[in-house]
C-alpha cells in the first residue's frame, strides 16, 4: 500500500506532478550538457550566475512586496483591535456615568 499523507486526504508523494516534472529535469539536463560543450568555460560561468542573479532578484522583489503586505494586514488587524477595544471601553465608561 502507498503512504499517505498524515495530515491531508491524499497519497504522500503527488504522482501527476512527479509525472509532469521529471520529463522537465531531464530536458534541463540534456540542455545543460549541450551548452557545456558548445560553451567555453567562461561563458558557462557567466551564464549561471546571470541567471542565479537573475532568480535572486526575483526572489528579493517577491520577498519584499510579501512583506509588505503582510505586515500591512497585521496593521490593519492592530488597528482594528485597538478601535474596537477602545470603542468598547468608551461604551462602558459612558454607561457608568448616565447610571450614576
Amino acid at each position: 500500500a502507498r503512504a499517505r499523507h498524515p495530515k491531508a486526504d491524499r497519497p504522500l508523494i503527488d504522482f501527476d506532478m512527479a509525472l509532469f516534472l521529471a520529463p522537465m529535469e531531464m530536458a534541463g539536463a540534456l540542455l545543460g550538457v549541450i551548452v557545456q560543450r558548445i560553451l567555453p568555460t567562461w561563458a558557462v560561468i557567466v551564464l549561471m550566475a546571470s541567471i542565479l542573479g537573475f532568480t535572486a532578484y526575483k526572489t528579493l522583489v517577491k520577498g519584499v512586496k510579501t512583506f509588505k503586505k503582510e505586515r500591512a494586514q497585521k496593521n490593519q488587524v492592530q488597528q482594528f483591535s485597538k478601535v474596537g477595544y477602545s470603542a468598547s471601553a468608551d461604551a462602558g465608561a459612558q454607561g457608568m456615568r448616565s447610571e450614576a
